[in-house]
């Protein structure tokens, strides 16, 4: 960068930060963190940033930095760690993109955050990551969710979607036997086939309004599929379900298997109720 060095005299001039060396030491920058196993790329289409292109080491923690070469380092490639024996990744606030099966099938990733500038996490990102315990997406800027990108991640307890996801791809969530707890923001409003497993327990969303919004590509779309789990709304089990008015359609399979409710109100301006939208509610006595 730049700063403006000012003297008594009123005489100003302007002075050149340079960036700060890499400093490796058993192979990790003492300076930033950096790991000097990681090979790079420089992009030039949106003013000039790096791409971590590969890594060849074989630490078990790994650190990405924030800079390279006095540069932002904004996204991680295609299968950079794919199948790589890494416990831990820390990844920098600069970091906009993951790309597709970036960290797939490493079976021995623990842990990894997920930073607040993230927009894009690739297809099957994280697929086969058996032994991640968590994956916290509710300050990241993401869109989408996109297909595999949690699938077999078999130690994952619980998910929570940040706002300003709209879509969840087909089997993100798929053979995720420990899920038991998804929350789920308002701005949702698709859910592609196989998208959770059948081990759901607790479903928490922003209101019925915004659940009926989503439209759910088959009965395995909705993470209630499993008939374990119930609608939870500001950390209450939803046992009355009241349609609002501004609603004109239940979409199909919008209350399949759910587990808790026992009482329906169905708003006056619905005027279509889509397949299975109630299947398998066994706890529902009661229609209006």
């Amino acid at each position: 960068g730049e700063r403006v060095v000012e003297c008594k005299c009123d005489s100003s001039f302007i002075e050149e930060i340079g960036y700060k060396q890499h400093d490796y030491e058993n192979g990790k920058c003492t300076v930033c963190g950096a790991t000097e196993s990681l090979t790079y790329k420089k992009y030039e289409d949106e003013g000039d940033y790096y791409v971590v292109t590969g890594y060849k080491g074989n630490d078990t923690e790994v650190v990405v930095p924030k800079q390279y070469e006095g540069l932002l380092v904004l996204k991680i490639a295609d299968g950079v760690f794919r199948e790589k024996h890494i416990k831990k990744i820390t990844l920098p606030d600069s970091l906009r993109e993951i790309g597709e099966s970036a960290f797939a099938n490493c079976s021995e990733l623990e842990e990894v955050n997920l930073p607040s500038s993230l927009e894009s996490l690739g297809n099957g990102a994280f697929k086969g990551c058996i032994k991640l315990k968590e994956a916290k997406l509710e300050s990241t800027k993401l869109k989408k969710i996109e297909p595999y990108a949690f699938s077999g991640c078999d130690s994952i307890e619980e998910i929570c979607l940040s706002e300003g996801i709209t879509e969840i791809g087909h089997s993100a969530f798929e053979g995720t036997s420990s899920l038991k707890e998804v929350t789920l923001p308002s701005t949702l409003t698709k859910i592609e086939e196989y998208a959770f497993d059948a081990y759901v327990e607790r479903v928490t969303i922003a209101g019925i309004r915004s659940w009926c919004n989503i439209e759910f590509a088959n009965n395995l779309s909705s993470p209630l599929n499993g008939g374990l789990a119930s609608l939870y709304i500001g950390g209450e089990i939803v046992k009355s379900v009241v349609i609002p008015e501004e609603i004109t359609e239940i979409k199909s399979f919008a209350f399949y298997r759910c587990n808790g409710i026992e009482e329906v109100t169905i708003g006056n301006n619905v005027k279509k109720i889509g397949t299975n939208a109630f299947t398998f509610c066994k706890r529902l006595k009661k229609v209006s």
